[in-house]
């Protein structure tokens, strides 16, 4: 059965903790990294509703994009929150681990989720907090493997540049090896020199994946060990950070805008405020450019200014912020923190369901809480 250390290490792979803010928590919050992974469950925030579902479930691991623990503890009394979330949780020997941060910033973290969820193109980042090492891997694969290898490492998130998806380069070649008599050659006889017609694959693969990649990469390749290389790229990986802005499709007005937010978010209502937009309203006024900035991200605004947006996109915006919208001119839509974060967990599921796949973890099983809704409720 996997550990739960083992699936840590891939989570921390793919969501560096180097990634975090500063000031956040992010990481294994309470439980022990020994623990066999029974079932997963996911969620925004960690409740006790959350735990008891996870009881249920049978799952003895929290993923939690807000961290349980986020400030020091001053007492634990079990008769108040987080004690009796912690309390209820270590009584059933039930992991958390928070991915806060980490998980806006990165590659197809909260931003990029949002992004894709409202057909923003050509997406680049708003505020750039880093660079994603990259890396080029070449292996050697027999012609009737070449396909089935080249979709494995695809789906393992290799073969990634800018806007564009399963990218690679082959070029065909013949191989040479003469199997020792502890060998069991998937083509050849032992103690002889053998030839085959191979083919080199090459394909780009980022830091947060390599190690996917060669798992997947090994557990499809019919060579009982296969050949390949890893070198590392100096010319400049992809930038990460907080916010994206992109560009939406032709034609349309801040009205559709705020609509086709609305729809993608399933939102019966939004928050507008900016330059012309009382009562009146302003909303046949042109947006192409969208700047977006899942959960609070108002401290990117002058950014969203700065990267020329039309619009800008994200949750939890104060009052005295808006009267500084007012003032400026870049209208804001404040979609709520809930909303603009929660899209975020399908991706999780369908990546932590490929990685178990690969791992002899098909018995376990990744939930999403969907009895989880915005603690904002309008009346």
């Amino acid at each position: 059965m996997i550990s739960q250390r083992d699936f840590i290490s891939f989570v921390e792979e793919r969501i560096p903790l180097a990634y975090s803010e500063d000031w956040d928590n992010c990481g294994l919050q309470l439980g022990d990294s020994n623990w066999p992974l029974k079932g997963i469950l996911l969620c925004l925030d960690v409740t006790a509703e959350v735990v008891a579902a996870a009881r249920e479930k049978g799952a003895n691991f929290i993923f939690a994009h807000h961290p349980l623990l986020f400030t020091p503890l001053s007492n634990i009394r079990v008769d108040q929150y987080p004690a009796t979330v912690i309390r209820a949780a270590l009584v059933d020997e039930i992991s958390v681990y928070a991915a806060h941060t980490n998980l806006d910033v990165v590659a197809g973290g909260v931003n990029d989720v949002l992004a894709e969820r409202l057909n923003l193109r050509n997406c680049k980042v708003l505020s750039r907090t880093g660079e994603i090492a990259l890396y080029k891997l070449a292996v050697f694969v027999p012609a009737d493997s070449r396909e089935e290898v080249t979709d494995a490492m695809f789906a393992a998130g290799a073969g990634k540049i800018d806007h564009y998806s399963s990218c690679s380069f082959s070029v065909f070649g013949t191989g040479t090896f003469c199997p020792s008599s502890d060998a069991v050659p998937y083509y050849g006889a032992v103690g002889e020199l053998n030839e085959l017609d191979e083919f080199k694959l090459e394909v780009r693969v980022e830091a947060a994946c390599l190690s996917s990649v060669i798992d997947v990469l090994m557990d499809v390749h019919p060579y009982e060990t296969p050949a390949f290389d890893i070198y590392p790229l100096e010319n400049g990986g992809r930038p990460y950070g907080l916010g994206r802005v992109g560009e939406l499709p032709d034609g349309l007005n801040l009205g559709a805008v705020v609509d086709l937010i609305k729809e993608k978010l399933s939102l019966s209502q939004v928050r507008v405020v900016g330059a012309g937009m009382r009562a009146d309203g302003e909303k046949s006024t042109p947006v192409k450019r969208l700047a977006i900035c899942g959960g609070s991200g108002f401290s990117l605004y002058r950014d969203a200014i700065d990267a020329g947006a039309d619009l800008f996109l994200t949750g939890d915006l104060k009052y005295h912020d808006a009267r500084l919208v007012e003032a400026t001119g870049l209208p804001v839509v404040d979609a709520g923190h809930f909303a603009t974060e929660i899209p975020i967990l399908e991706t999780l599921k369908d990546e932590f369901c490929l990685y178990l796949q690969h791992h002899n973890g098909e018995q376990v099983e990744v939930h999403i809480y969907e009895q989880e809704t915005d603690p904002f409720q309008g009346w």
